[in-house]
Parts: C-alpha cells; sequence; structure tokens
C-alpha cells in the first residue's frame, strides 16, 4: 500500500527473522533482532530517535499513543541498474512509494498521474491514460496496480470482484482499443507477481496467468482465461524466461 518504506542498502542480516509483522503477532520485539548485530542497532537507533520526535511529542499532548519503533522486515539482494547490453528507456507508473523507489533505484523514469494513489481508492482511467502516453516517449512502460491485492488482504471478496471489473472496464478496455490503433509493434503483458488469497489475506506462491497481446490486436502467448487456475493448465515459464522472451 501507501504506507512508509525504507531500503537498507548496505549491511547483512543473517540470523534474525525478518517476517512480516502479521507473522509475529504477540513476541516481544525486544527479542526479534537478537543475534543480529546490524538489526539490533538499527532498531535502537529508531527506538531512540522516535522517543524524542516531534510527532510522538505532539501524539502524547493530544492522549494518543505514541509511535515506539519500526518493523524491520524483508530481505533481498542490492538492486542494480539494468546492465548495457538491453539497455533500454523504461517508465513506471504507480502510485505505491515501494515500486517508486525500487524503480529509481534501478534508474527507472518514474511517471506521476493525477488520481494515482496505490489505494482501493485510486483514478484507473488516468493511470493507463499515462501509461499508452508514456508508450511513445518509452522503450517499456511498466504500469502497477495495487487494489486487487488490497481486497484480497482485507479478505472482502466482492470488494475484490468489484475492483477486477474496475480494471477490466477501465483500464483493459482502454489497452484493447488502443492496441487496434497502434502503428508501432507494440506487446502487452498483463500479469501478477503473486497470488493473495481472499480467504486468509495472505500471500502464497502458485503459478500465475499471463495475458500477452501484440499490437494491431493479435493474441499472443497466453492462456484461455485470466484466473487464478488458469496459468496451471498452461506452459509454465519462469522470469527469467518470461524476460528473455521479452527482450
Amino acid at each position: 500500500g501507501v504506507g512508509g518504506h525504507a531500503f537498507l542498502l548496505k549491511g547483512k542480516t543473517r540470523f534474525a527473522s525478518l517476517e512480516s509483522p502479521d507473522k509475529k503477532l504477540g513476541y516481544d520485539v525486544d527479542y526479534l533482532y537478537r543475534g543480529d548485530k546490524l538489526c539490533e542497532t538499527i532498531h535502537q537507533q529508531i527506538e531512540k530517535a522516535l522517543k524524542s520526535h516531534p510527532v510522538n511529542m505532539s501524539r502524547l499532548l493530544k492522549g494518543k499513543p505514541m509511535i515506539h519503533s519500526a518493523w524491520i522486515w524483508g530481505r533481498g539482494q542490492l538492486v542494480k541498474k539494468d546492465a548495457t547490453k538491453h539497455k533500454m528507456d523504461v517508465a513506471v507508473v504507480t502510485g505505491t512509494p515501494l515500486v517508486k523507489g525500487l524503480a529509481k533505484l534501478k534508474g527507472y523514469t518514474i511517471i506521476n498521474a493525477d488520481g494515482v494513489t496505490g489505494t482501493l481508492v485510486t483514478n484507473y482511467k488516468n493511470k493507463i491514460r499515462a501509461s499508452l502516453e508514456a508508450l511513445n516517449q518509452f522503450d517499456v512502460v511498466y504500469c502497477h496496480v495495487k487494489s486487487p491485492d488490497l481486497a484480497s488482504h482485507l479478505k472482502d471478496v466482492d470488494l475484490k470482484i468489484k475492483v477486477i471489473e474496475t480494471i477490466d472496464k477501465e483500464m483493459i478496455a482502454s489497452i484493447y482499443e488502443s492496441l487496434k490503433e497502434c502503428v508501432h509493434p507494440t506487446e502487452v503483458y498483463v500479469l501478477s507477481d503473486l497470488g493473495t488469497c481472499s480467504q486468509s489475506g495472505e500471500h502464497f506462491a502458485d503459478v500465475v496467468p499471463c495475458l500477452h497481446a501484440i499490437a494491431p490486436w493479435q493474441r499472443g502467448y497466453n492462456t484461455e482465461e485470466f484466473d487464478e487456475n488458469a496459468g496451471k493448465s498452461s506452459v509454465i515459464l519462469d522470469d527469467k524466461q518470461w524476460i528473455k522472451r521479452f527482450l
């Protein structure tokens, strides 16, 4: 979503369990990072900074609970800028701060569109309009949509259906019409990075479907349907194979 995120660009974490907050409900946070000097140090510095922070002083005067710490979670390799072998101009259209941060680390251009928030209340029409217009300037445009994932985390099936229907109406339809009029060779991929269960509200690792279209409108390499089960019935490619095919 649009919650605060920060990146630790250097350092190693070998021992601490850096799971998401919902996995550690009820745990004593003072013991979460024991054995990991880097995480312990960062955690202590965050608590020290928040203790006398003006925002906390203001909350205290208003009778609101103070913010005592920040959650350190997730780990991975440092994102590097694209190699010159496949040098392309890439733009990213998103309202999600985390995706903007990753795009910036990769050296991509971030396009801000009016009303694009990265929440359930967002302007899909402006988002896809900005993405389609960017194709006139950039080799690749990545349009990130967060709302279906957020609806799943809320365990609201009806809301998720409504979100998907809105995306079909306000985004996919625009892509379809634009491809029919497109004069330049253009390929479109619609896919998800993972699954989010509407019953548990948690992410799960599974095969995801991919819709592939080529301009002028032509079905590409994809499944007949686009849902949670469609990916399992098609040829399975990992992320490196998809990128190789795309390039």
